[in-house]
């Protein structure tokens, strides 16, 4: 009898576990339904496709089909990444009914739910633009959140100048200059002001993803965005995971045990987002001079023994 009871209550909780389900997928439908169709684009380079990457990417399309959402998405293998950037733009300028282009690195590491949490961000607040936070695939590895600092302009070099922001603000959505795109959510809105002169007409051969000869095609259309009036947004509560071949998955976990280290990747300075602007300071008012010491031990290749370790 007691047994029959257990059976009875597991039921009961197992029917209620579906039925809060139910409602949450029916509240999701009902919020989202009204933001039009979305063109996925997944550029691959490379032409494979990591197996994390890829189960990340299968959960998201089986969450969007539970919540019948209307997407299409793009796989340009094989082509360099700012090109299949841009063939993802125009295809989704050219049809109709797509409302916002998403774009996601093919060795990135997220759940559904993140992206939802993204895509909700956008739409509550009528953004633009907005990236989850990644890292680089680098040693030491630094967020893909970048600042303006102007220390090196000069009257002969007047361009923009872009730097990695070692500080950046933790668990919130936040103005910067520009961001990586290892997911990034852009209205189709954007991508057709961006394109358009100051009279409104459209500029015959746009890119949107390059600038003044920067070779980082993100960066590059940050900045072609910021000059058109448009506003970067990261939201570092969104977290992805980063596939690495010789290291365990790159995350914001990775990027704090790094500590100091950041300090010496090739001139990177601690550097914070000065107070409401997207330009930056150095942490505790001084930038730090990397001073690394000589190594301690030496081994002159003559006296090389293979049995000795050191």
């Amino acid at each position: 009898m007691k047994q029959d009871k257990k059976i009875v209550l597991e039921l009961v909780e197992s029917r209620l576990r579906i039925e809060e389900l139910e409602h949450k997928v029916k509240v999701y439908e009902l919020e989202y339904q009204n933001h039009g169709m979305m063109h996925l684009c997944m550029p691959n380079y490379r032409g494979t496709m990591e197996s994390q990457a890829y189960l990340s990417m299968f959960q998201l399309w089986h969450k969007l089909g539970v919540l019948r959402r209307e997407f299409s998405f793009s796989n340009h293998m094989c082509t360099i990444v700012s090109t299949a950037r841009q063939m993802c733009v125009l295809t989704a300028l050219n049809d109709p009914k797509c409302e916002y282009v998403v774009f996601i690195d093919d060795d990135m590491t997220f759940s559904p739910d993140q992206f939802l949490m993204l895509e909700r961000e956008l739409f509550d607040n009528d953004l633009d633009y907005i990236s989850a936070l990644g890292f680089s695939n680098s040693i030491p590895t630094k967020p893909c959140v970048f600042g303006r600092y102007d220390k090196d302009r000069t009257e002969e070099n007047s361009n923009t100048w872009w730097h990695v922001v070692t500080d950046y603000p933790r668990d919130q959505r936040f103005e910067c200059f520009a961001t990586g795109m290892g997911m990034v959510i852009i209205r189709k809105r954007m991508l057709e002001g961006m394109r358009r002169d100051k009279r409104g007409d459209i500029i015959e051969g746009y890119q949107h993803f390059l600038y003044n000869g920067i070779p980082n095609e993100d960066i590059g259309f940050c900045i072609n965005a910021r000059e058109a009036g448009y506003k970067i947004w990261c939201d570092s509560r969104v977290k992805l995971g980063h596939i690495s071949k010789d290291r365990p998955l790159i995350s914001e976990e990775t990027y704090d045990s790094c500590g100091k280290a950041i300090e010496y990747g090739g001139d990177m300075a601690r550097l914070q987002f000065i107070q409401g602007e997207v330009n930056l300071e150095p942490v505790n008012g001084k930038v730090k001079v990397a001073e690394v010491e000589p190594a301690e031990v030496f081994i002159d290749l003559k006296d090389w023994d293979a049995n000795i370790v050191v």
